[in-house]
């Protein structure tokens, strides 16, 4: 059973513009996802850029990933703003600012003002409470029909719709400046 405590949010956040030449750098990446330029994205690349746990790291395997899919999941990260993270900077922002003494893979953040939580896994089940960028502890992870059980931190509990909700374990594209310009270091998605 989930203790309650106290509400917590994680508003977004885009410190992006802290530095106009990773914004120039960003602009660039939206335009190649835009475009599901591979050339393009191997430009964009460090030469040993990271593209996942046991798969070969480097640009060309990188465009490989995106034209097996991955430019929709490139195209959401960019959806969301950056955040300052370690070298340079993360989107999107959540994995960057995601509160460390919480469990990421428990936790999941709601990504928009507006959603609710729901008395059951259907859109015309009652409102339990609203969720504005709230972070939620998920109580069963498999979702049933695109629901999915969690619960706000300070007590309500209920059904969120998957599409509100996004993990810190998602996919996240790491960018850091190599011999003083901008350069995607790794790519990610799992806990």
């Amino acid at each position: 059973m989930l203790a309650a405590g106290r509400r917590r949010r994680l508003a977004p956040v885009d410190e992006s513009k802290q530095d106009a030449g990773f914004g120039v750098f960003l602009t660039a990446l939206r335009v190649v996802a835009r475009n599901r330029d591979a050339a393009g994205l191997q430009k964009l690349c460090a030469v040993d850029v990271i593209t996942g746990i046991d798969a070969p790291p480097g640009p060309a395997e990188l465009a490989r990933k995106m034209q097996a899919g991955g430019w929709v999941q490139l195209q959401t990260v960019l959806e969301f703003g950056a955040a300052r993270y370690e070298k340079g900077f993360v989107l999107p922002y959540l994995f960057g600012k995601f509160p460390e003494d919480l469990d990421a893979i428990e936790h999941v953040v709601t990504i928009r003002s507006g959603a609710v939580l729901r008395a059951a896994g259907r859109e015309d089940a009652a409102v339990v409470c609203p969720l504005d960028y709230d972070i939620l502890k998920v109580e069963d992870a498999r979702p049933v029909n695109g629901w999915v059980r969690a619960a706000r931190l300070d007590g309500p509990r209920g059904w969120v719709a998957g599409t509100d909700i996004r993990s810190t374990g998602a996919e996240r594209i790491f960018i850091e400046k190599n011999g003083g310009v901008w350069k995607i270091t790794a790519w990610a998605s799992g806990a």
